[in-house]
């Protein structure tokens, strides 16, 4: 059989050769046992170190000898054409970080907002520390160390937030710069959705997959681990599952697990919303109440409106220049017949003018009684009115308020059921998932007196 060189320029995604052969290096990843290039530029095969001079003989039992190392295949960035030679006299500078040299190129630093892929190093009680291996799309010559502390791995409920079930040594995170820290770390942030653990390796040795926003599970030994997971997306397999699954099922874990109280709280739920719904039709009732009082306000200003109009209509008091028009109509009266002109006067005389007839009394002062009294019933009527639509408001606030308060009562209630629900969940699932790692250990358990009895058996 034939072997293939890996090229000497390699562009992304071309194969380089099988990994039984070389061990991955920068700018290069592994894919079903194949590796394959991540980067534009120049394949490089680096030969292991050996010891110099002859190999030693054994002169005692020794285990065998370890496999012999494999070269490693890297592939180096390619360069831009400003920066393939040494940097020249009298440019003035140039580019901040140009490449002076072959060997030498510039040192990507991550900063503040940066996105940066680390590693896994160490965890501890209060912070996991990390390795920075990517900031940005450029993979990092050097490593640098950094820190996630535990109230920068969420966003909410940090005094809930444990190290040990949100990252494991090994695992590959997703995370941002948010300082430069002191002098040895960086300190980094996961509180986005976006962040967390994107790679992460079981016990076994099986990558993991998500299945929710804290745990990953082996699908091979369908063992389950918590993470801070980043953009969880459910596996086709697990969907299926609680897809064909009768029994009731979690929504995070997708396991079985046994709710006697979820009815009950169904029928809590429905009388709740039975209540809210009568509380609607209550407040309904009372917004036609209120609208009917502002139709009776509305009539009884109308007719407020006609009563003034009314008055207005009614005679009013003579005018001074009126009086005075009366006052002169005696004398443009016609004059009495001639013939008693010469009748005796009482004195002696003749027959003076005829005097005017007395005034009659008119109806001012009736009419001025009139428009008072029924100032005082208008009045009468409007402060009732008044007084009705104040009542009525007063009614339809304080019935407001005590809808109100017994909607927020019955809404913190269920959040409270709805809290013991969820509470009552995760001892559920903590109970699970210790019954299922009792379980695992009690079979291999047994696999290793299996296997101890078979080898009994074997030597008896």
């Amino acid at each position: 059989m034939t072997t293939t060189s890996p090229p000497t320029l390699a562009i992304p995604g071309q194969l380089l050769g099988p990994a039984s052969r070389y061990q991955p290096g920068p700018g290069t990843h592994l894919h079903d046992s194949q590796l394959y290039s991540s980067l534009l530029g120049q394949v490089r095969i680096t030969q292991p170190a050996r010891a110099p001079g002859p190999a030693k003989r054994l002169t005692k039992i020794t285990p065998a000898p370890a496999p012999a190392e494999l070269p490693t295949i890297s592939v180096a960035p390619a360069r831009s054409s400003f920066s393939s030679g040494p940097l020249e006299e009298g440019s003035g500078g140039g580019e901040v970080g140009a490449v002076v040299g072959e060997n030498r190129r510039r040192e990507v630093l991550p900063e503040v907002g940066n996105v940066v892929l680390c590693r896994v190093i160490r965890i501890t009680p209060r912070q996991a520390v990390v390795t920075i291996l990517v900031c940005g799309g450029t993979v990092l010559e050097a490593e640098w160390q950094g820190l996630i502390r535990v109230q920068d791995v969420r966003a909410t409920e940090k005094d809930r937030v444990r190290i040990y079930e949100s990252f494991r040594p090994g695992d590959i995170v997703r995370a941002e710069v948010i300082s430069l820290g002191d002098q040895a770390n960086y300190y980094l942030s996961t509180t986005r959705n976006e962040l967390g653990v994107i790679l992460a390796m079981s016990e076994a040795g099986n990558k993991m997959q998500p299945i929710s926003w804290k745990e990953f599970r082996d699908p091979e030994t369908g063992m389950m681990e918590l993470r801070k997971v980043a953009q969880p997306q459910p596996h086709p397999r697990t969907l299926t599952a609680e897809r064909e699954s009768a029994n009731p099922c979690c929504p995070r874990c997708g396991f079985d697990v046994d709710l006697p109280a979820f009815e009950d709280n169904q029928i809590a739920l429905l009388n709740a919303q039975n209540q809210i719904s009568d509380l609607q039709a209550q407040v309904r009732l009372l917004n036609q109440k209120a609208s009917a009082a502002v139709d009776r306000w509305a009539d009884y200003e109308d007719e407020l409106a006609k009563l003034r109009a009314q008055l207005e209509a009614r005679p009013q008091t003579p005018t001074p220049h009126a009086q005075s028009t009366a006052a002169k109509q005696p004398t443009s009266l016609p004059t009495p017949p001639s013939s008693a002109a010469g009748l005796p006067t009482p004195d002696g005389g003749g027959i003076g003018p005829l005097s005017p007839p007395p005034s009659l009394p008119t109806s001012a002062q009736l009419t001025t009684e009139d428009l008072l009294s029924a100032l005082s019933r208008e009045q009468a009527l409007r402060r009732e009115a008044e007084g009705q639509l104040t009542k009525t408001s007063q009614e339809v606030e304080e019935l407001s308020a005590s809808l109100f308060e017994q909607a927020n009562e019955m809404v913190a209630t269920e959040r409270r059921a709805r809290a013991r629900l969820e509470e009552r969940v995760g001892e559920l699932e903590s109970r699970e998932g210790d019954k299922r790692r009792r379980l695992e250990r009690l079979e291999r358990a047994v696999g290793r007196i299996e296997r101890v009895r078979g080898v009994l058996e074997g030597t008896v």
